[in-house]
Formats: structure tokens, sequence, C-alpha cells
């Protein structure tokens, strides 16, 4: 039995206040895109991204995901790239970014688009342009932090923020985890492999099916974790170290740009592209530049 919330519901669509973004919304589908380009187009291509959209909820909201549907092949095929037995279901939201992405991209010419489904972003940069970004720091309290400018020659496509501040649910012991890759799709699968490293036995951590903490999820009976407030600062510094080994690993073999991982007020920091001086401090959160040692590559 599938996550999802009917196959009769219908896809709601409507602009959020600033009439720049257009919100898609059924079941597991929860999409928030914005494209500029050129003004004879720009219509159409909204109306390719609804379209998209429309087909791709009822892939989601089915009793089981088809094997043979465009959202599995694609989360499949992002899969196959990673180390380990990644699950393409894990991929599903950054999977529905990028398909709906791709469906923009061929209805016309994009100078800037994105689509954020479920905190997973497919980002589209036409020569010469850039997107400025900022990462919510608390959705009960907003407030904006980790702001960069993503340009048109950075391999990066896809960014994905997910954790216990941003969901009802983690699949580890992480706050807050931010991974930028070649696709949406492979930053999410990212940020499963990344947040399953962090985890110690022993730990007072409530594990459910992903379904009874948030029933609009499309990893449906996966288990996965409910937040944990009480951990002590020595299992969230040896649960940072296990995170941030998987993803030097990740980031070394070129399958993610940069990860970003904070737990309990601390955070590590991993980037190829931006200067990063010794522990600076980033929206009340301790954030240090790591080097993978012996113990955390092999635990990876």
């Amino acid at each position: 039995m599938h996550g999802g919330t009917g196959m009769n519901a219908r896809l709601r669509v409507a602009w959020l206040p600033d009439g720049k973004r257009l919100q898609l919304r059924q079941g597991p589908l929860d999409a928030v895109i914005q494209a500029q380009g050129r003004p004879g187009e720009v219509g159409r291509i909204y109306d390719a991204a609804i379209a998209r959209a429309r087909a791709l909820a009822l892939e989601l909201t089915a009793e089981t995901i088809p094997r043979d549907g465009v959202l599995w092949r694609r989360a499949a095929a992002e899969a196959a790239m990673l180390p380990g037995a990644a699950a393409p279901v894990l991929a599903l939201d950054g999977a529905v970014a990028d398909e709906i992405l791709a469906a923009m991209c061929a209805a016309g010419t994009l100078e800037r688009a994105f689509v954020n489904n479920r905190g997973a972003v497919a980002l589209h940069l036409a020569e010469g342009q850039s997107l400025n970004a900022a990462m919510l720091d608390r959705p009960e309290a907003p407030r904006m932090s980790g702001r960069g400018s993503l340009g048109w020659r950075l391999p990066v496509r896809g960014v994905v923020v997910k954790g216990w501040r941003f969901d009802a649910f983690a699949l580890g012991c992480v706050d807050r985890l931010l991974v930028a890759a070649g696709s949406a799709a492979r930053a999410d699968l990212a940020v499963a492999l990344i947040a399953g490293a962090m985890q110690l036995p022993g730990l007072p951590i409530l594990r459910l099916p992903a379904r009874q903490l948030d029933a609009r999820s499309p990893l449906g009976d996966l288990p996965v974790l409910a937040p944990a407030p009480g951990l002590g600062m020595a299992d969230v510094a040896a649960l940072l170290e296990r995170g941030a080994g998987r993803a030097a690993i990740l980031r070394e073999t070129g399958l993610i740009q940069t990860a970003c991982l904070g737990l309990h007020g601390k955070a590590v920091l991993l980037t190829a592209d931006l200067p990063v001086p010794e522990p600076f401090i980033c929206e009340g959160e301790v954030v240090a530049p790591f080097q993978a040692s012996a113990s955390s590559r092999s635990s990876a």
C-alpha cells in the first residue's frame, strides 16, 4: 500500500501571494514553481508544468508506484549512480521536481526556472544566468540563512534541504541537511544516504513508518526517525562526523558538490566551490569545514 491520498483527488493550482510563484498540490506532490523566459512563452511553460504535474500525481497516488512510470525510471537511474543499495523511492521528491522542470524546458525558452517539491529543488539556468538562494532556517519562525548565488557555470541543478527542522521525520539524526548536486533526484538520494549514516546504537530515538508521521510522504511504510531533542554533545559530534564522512565520499567521487549538516546547534560544511574560514558562526550555528578522518571514511 502506497502513501498517497487517493487517485480521485484533483491537482490544486494556485498563485502564491507574491504573484510570481505557482503552487501545485495533490497527495505527495507539493511543488512551488517559477519560470522566467520569453514573455510570449511563459504561459505555455506554466501550462506544461501543470500538465506534467497532473500525470505525475497519478503515479504518486496509485496503490503502488508503477515501475514502468517516468518517476520510478528517473529515480532508479539516479539510484544506480550512487554507491550502495540506494532505493529509488528515496529520490521521488527530487524526481518529481526534475520531471516538472524538464517539461517546462521542453515547452519554451527559459532564462531561469525552479521547481521546489517538498524541499527538493530542480534548477534551470541559461547561459549567463544566476539564481540567488537562501535557506529557511526554521519554518515555524521564518528566518533566512545560508545565502548564496548559483551561477550557470556551476554543475548544480538540484538542491535538497531536509531534516527535523523541516519535516515530521528524518532518515537519520539530523536537524538540517542540505545537498547540492547535478539533479534534484540525485541530491535527494544523497540526503538519504548521508542521513542514514547519522545513527548510533542505543540512542533514545523513536522509529515509526513514514506515513504515520506524514500521511502525504511518498515513503509509505519505510521506517524513519521521529525528532529527538535530548541528544548529548558527544553523540552530536559523533553523528555529524559519521554524516560528514559519508558526504565526503559522495563529494570526492563527484556525485554531489556541496553538503551542509546541522544538529543541535552544531554544523559541518563540505564544499569545493566556496571559501570556508576556520570555525565560523552562521545564524547561531557553529559551522566548521570538515576533513574526513580514516575512521569516518571506513564507516561510510
